[in-house]
């Protein structure tokens, strides 16, 4: 048996749809369910392999900054202020709080 590589195109094709999905217009909420269910995806598709837990926490918070940008970066140009003030943030949020901020401030 051989290796075809379509494990491989999935998940490229998952990360292109994750980092060029815009919201589009669309309400922030219904933008973010669907970024989340590629991110999902990808999680099954891909699980973290490291044995030590300091590695396992470190990859996930790259991971976790790595979708806070692609959500921010999805966000319709009206959201640029927004997005700017929220880099600001020192540490950033996690990616679910990251998410209530954006969706709070959107709507001042």
């Amino acid at each position: 048996m051989y290796y075809d590589g379509a494990g491989d195109s999935q998940l490229y094709e998952l990360r292109c749809k994750a980092t060029r999905i815009k919201q589009g217009g669309r309400l922030i909420p219904i933008y973010f369910t669907e970024l989340k269910a590629i991110w999902q995806e990808l999680d099954k598709r891909r699980p973290i392999s490291m044995a030590c837990p300091v590695d396992i926490k470190a990859r996930q918070d790259e991971i976790m900054k790595d979708r806070i940008y692609d959500f921010l970066v999805g966000l319709d140009d009206v959201f640029d202020k927004v997005r700017s003030d929220f880099l600001r943030l020192k540490p950033l949020p996690g990616l679910e709080d990251s998410f209530a901020y954006i969706r709070r401030e959107a709507q001042h």
